[in-house]
């Protein structure tokens, strides 16, 4: 009994790790955005309040369509002239290359720079923003049209330049469009020099005879892409409201419609690398009331990449003839850095989420930048933090490997009572906790500091397979990602279980070694079969990590040999 308690023990702390990550996954909120809109009016006794608003946009919706219609062609035609003109204008800082196109003037292409799309030398720079001209994100839209198509308008860019250099100060552009009726529409972004989050402004000014009573919208699409972080890591829609966190991965989107809705910090796009998200500041740089809606779009080619489309809408406004209208946005395009996040505020750093630890990870996370200043390679750094974790846990490992010894040590009597007592299971438990005292052995003394340490191996992980710091970031030899599978050479085969690149998973191979001699220098249980069974996991736990990042690896590794020294000085001593 005692034996199979050791042998539940150890293999929970290991498979949780990985089983953890799998079925327990921090929780998407999938609230639909009716619920939360009717409890919050009837919280405010707003709800009478709200019916007669629909009623009023539905009436005034109708009135909008029959009046627009004329309006919408003359705007369309204009369009047609003026896009085959459209320009682009590339705006280069520090940290990136913003192009941006006359045709809603939208963000077409950002790459970033210091960053590259592969670990190869001649590698382009990380494209994080990549469409097609024409298309684009941060497409400006009003709820009811009142302004006409303005995602299709051609702006005209205010600049005698079209190649902007934003690297010393900070540079403003501004894409002005009239429509028909006489609406002036300006679209102003403020690109500063080393700062990944810039300023978007929306002015409209109502030279027309009619009130506009309209939403102004910010439309974000976002495409999914392999360079995406971890196998377990999330990526899909993220939004910080009403001081929470929701977030909704691709399969939820799908399933349901993807809203939100309160004071909006932020929302947008997430994965484990990279943020791309509208934050409605205000005049002042609060959040701003309103609702985000994401939608994954279909269809035959979008089925490995989709297309992620995430609208804020405002609350409505009126804007009376003669009037104008200022909305304020920011805009945040960039890795997901702990510094950079805390830097820009505006609660971006509750974007890295690691789940149901992340409170004992992100600690961790800093505590591997912290390292890395100093040693410059965030392999040692991992190292380094393998070696202070093992020292904080030393004294629970060491009672765990004396009380297996102790264990070891009355296996011949407990034997001999097994096979006594084999038909009186009452009288073999009252025999066995009799020589456990007489011995002052915990037969649980060899689990519970193993269990104690099961959430640090779960932070760890969910740590190294979520760190941006560790992408296309080389150790040694042939180690020149820690965040992809350590492979030696390239082979043109496939390996069965193997994702590619193919090759040979070297320091996979070590943590199995590892793992097997800590497994041979463990007391073996009484039970023959259970030994066997011991000794089969670290193959069965080298297959499972082949295709893990190399930083994980190299923590586990680590780990391993730190615990071969301790076993082995235990053993030693008397």
């Amino acid at each position: 009994m005692e034996s199979k308690r050791a042998i539940l023990a150890v293999v929970l702390s290991l498979l949780v790790l990985i089983l953890w990550t799998q079925l327990f996954s921090p929780k998407k909120s999938t609230e639909p955005v009716i619920k939360e809109q009717k409890q919050e009016a009837i919280k405010g006794g707003e709800e009478k309040k709200i019916k007669e608003n629909l009623a009023q946009e539905e009436e005034k919706k109708t009135t909008v369509e029959k009046t627009v219609t004329v309006e919408d062609k003359q705007n369309k035609q204009q369009q047609e002239v003026d896009s085959k003109n459209a320009r682009v204008v590339e705006i280069r800082s520090r940290v990136g290359i913003y192009r941006f196109s006359e045709i809603g003037g939208k963000l077409i292409s950002l790459k970033l720079i210091g960053m590259k799309e592969t670990t190869d030398p001649g590698s382009e720079l990380k494209e994080l923003i990549k469409v097609q001209e024409g298309t684009g994100t941060l497409e400006l839209i009003t709820k009811d049209n009142s302004i006409g198509n303005l995602s299709r308008a051609v702006y005209k860019a205010e600049t005698d330049s079209y190649n902007i250099d934003a690297t010393n100060a900070e540079k403003r552009i501004e894409f002005k469009w009239t429509s028909a009726s006489g609406v002036e529409v300006k679209k102003i972004f403020t690109i500063k020099p080393d700062d990944f989050l810039f300023d978007m402004e929306i002015v409209a000014i109502n030279n027309s005879n009619k009130t506009i009573d309209d939403n102004i919208g910010i439309v974000l699409s976002a495409k999914r892409n392999t360079d995406e972080g971890g196998n377990y890591a999330f990526r899909g829609f993220g939004a910080y409201v009403d001081g929470k966190l929701k977030e909704l991965d691709l399969g939820d989107i799908k399933k349901q419609e993807g809203v939100v809705a309160g004071k909006i910090s932020w929302g947008g796009y997430e994965n484990s690398y990279f943020l791309q998200a509208v934050l409605p500041t205000g005049e002042k740089g609060d959040p701003q009331n309103g609702s985000l809606k994401a939608e994954v779009k279909r269809g035959q080619e979008e089925i490995k990449n989709p297309e992620i489309k995430i609208t804020y809408l405002a609350m409505p406004q009126k804007i009376g003839p003669g009037e104008k209208s200022i909305t304020q946005f920011k805009v945040f395009f960039g890795p997901k850095r702990i510094e950079l996040l805390n830097k820009a505020g505006y609660n971006l750093d509750k974007s890295i989420n690691m789940g149901w630890f992340d409170i004992v990870a992100k600690p961790f996370l800093y505590f591997l930048n912290f390292t890395y200043g100093m040693v410059k390679n965030f392999g040692l750094s991992i190292i380094i933090l393998t070696i202070v974790v093992k020292l904080v846990f030393w004294p629970l490992t060491q009672k765990s490997y004396k009380s297996m010894k102790a264990m070891q040590t009355l296996q011949p009597q407990m034997m001999k009572l097994r096979e006594k007592y084999k038909s009186d299971k009452q009288k073999l438990n009252q025999e066995m906790m009799g020589l456990y005292k007489a011995h002052k052995v915990n037969p649980m003394g060899g689990c519970l500091p193993m269990v104690i340490q099961i959430p640090v191996f779960i932070a760890l992980y969910r740590l190294l397979d979520y760190a941006i710091e560790l992408r296309h970031t080389p150790f040694m030899w042939w180690i020149q990602d820690l965040s992809a599978p350590d492979r030696l050479f390239r082979f043109p085969f496939s390996i069965p279980l193997m994702e590619p690149p193919y090759g040979i998973p070297v320091l996979t191979l070590l943590m199995g070694a590892s793992m097997f001699i800590t497994q041979k220098m463990t007391p073996t249980p009484g039970d023959p079969t259970q030994a066997k069974i011991m000794l089969l996991m670290p193959i069965v736990f080298t297959f499972i990590f082949i295709n893990f990042p190399s930083g994980l690896v190299l923590y586990w590794l680590t780990q391993n040999i730190l615990s071969i020294g301790q076993q082995y000085w235990v053993n030693k001593k008397k």
